[in-house]
């Protein structure tokens, strides 16, 4: 038994990775780069393992598939396997497996940039284009987290992504916006210490506006404002935007 896993550092439980589609491809992708950035370009991944830290029954069939999936995922995040290791306990076993970036040796001055705002208002989509290097709005399914994410198209946890531009990486993190999710937000905020807040608007404030923009002044973290849509209905122009916002962070 390990302890629970959390939500920051750099340590990934997954009880196996088997029959994965694109989205859920792109999920994992995705966490992974989250996890490597957490732990300075290095991530400890144990199959075979739940949530709480409890050790799962692996078979043949699930370890195969799921470290043949998971060298899929390492080498789409740019990194490598440096060790595996075999673990036995109470008559069930599981896999520690080390990954480092292959950019572990390299410095970069790293940004954190939060992404705040209502529910629908473009954050997932401006988060999306990063990835997909494209405008389109289902671009978004390849970074939500959970199916329910996928039904209802309204992110509930926070999705990572990161772009390197003149020798610093600047992290992404998109933030849910419904009400009922506001507990996700708070613990992200005070995990990521972020040096910017985008604030994602449209021609009515969020009603928790004040409430982040006091915290950001009070704990002088620079805070940008985006209205994505200039016309009702039009898809947001989010290519000017990245770069605007790149050239002037």
């Amino acid at each position: 038994m390990l302890p629970p896993e959390v939500e920051e550092g750099n340590k990934e439980y997954k009880r196996y990775l088997y029959n994965l589609s694109d989205f859920r491809f792109q999920q994992l992708l995705t966490q992974m780069k989250w996890r490597l950035n957490e732990g300075n370009g290095k991530a400890f991944y144990y199959i075979g393992v739940e949530d709480d830290g409890s050790i799962f029954k692996l078979d043949n069939k699930h370890v195969g598939e799921s470290l043949k999936n998971l060298k899929k995922l390492v080498i789409a995040a740019d990194s490598k396997i440096n060790n595996v290791e075999k673990i036995n306990e109470d008559n069930l076993f599981y896999f520690k497996v080390e990954i480092n970036s292959k950019n572990l040796n390299k410095y970069f001055e790293e940004v954190r940039i939060l992404l705040i705002g209502d529910s629908g208002i473009g954050k997932t989509t401006f988060l999306a284009y990063l990835i997909n290097n494209k405008l389109d709005l289902n671009s978004r399914m390849y970074i939500f987290n959970h199916k329910h994410e996928m039904e209802s198209g309204k992110t509930s946890s926070f999705n990572y992504q990161h772009l390197f531009h003149n020798n610093k990486k600047y992290v992404f993190l998109d933030t849910p916006g419904d009400e009922i999710y506001l507990k996700t937000l708070n613990r992200t905020l005070l995990c990521v210490d972020p040096d910017i807040i985008l604030y994602f608007k449209n021609d009515k404030d969020w009603k928790y506006k004040n409430l982040y923009y006091n915290y950001a002044s009070y704990n002088n973290i620079k805070w940008i404002e985006i209205n994505l849509y200039s016309k009702i209905n039009n898809l947001p122009n989010i290519n000017i935007y990245t770069t605007l916002l790149i050239q002037n962070i």
